[in-house]
């Protein structure tokens, strides 16, 4: 890892794969304790979901197609902490006329 970059994991993040993992619907076996113990391994820090975010996500711009809770959190995370977020969803790509930063993962 980069000793200038720092990785985080959102809060957000553990939660949409906790859900998933019990409602079985990834691409592949889920275990969250599996998770845990890998971002905690490769020293991830955690996001947490503050006040400044929940402000911000209430003040994105609606974008079509793209209404997905976690994502629309996640995003406004990235834009107020500013952090890449990174990602293999290209619907992310939608943002970044008000400056979100992505990379594809």
């Amino acid at each position: 890892m980069d000793s200038e970059n720092t990785l985080s994991i959102s809060r957000v993040s553990l939660l949409e794969i906790a859900i998933k993992s019990q409602l079985a619907k990834a691409d592949f076996p889920l275990v969250f304790e599996h998770w845990l113990l890998r971002f905690r391994q490769f020293d991830f820090e955690l996001l947490e979901i503050n006040d400044a975010h929940l402000i911000l996500l209430s003040q994105l711009p609606s974008v079509k197609d793209h209404r997905d809770p976690f994502d629309r959190l996640l995003i406004a995370q990235a834009l107020t902490e500013n952090l890449t977020l990174v990602s293999r969803d290209s619907k992310f790509a939608s943002y970044t006329d008000i400056g979100l930063q992505t990379r594809w993962a």
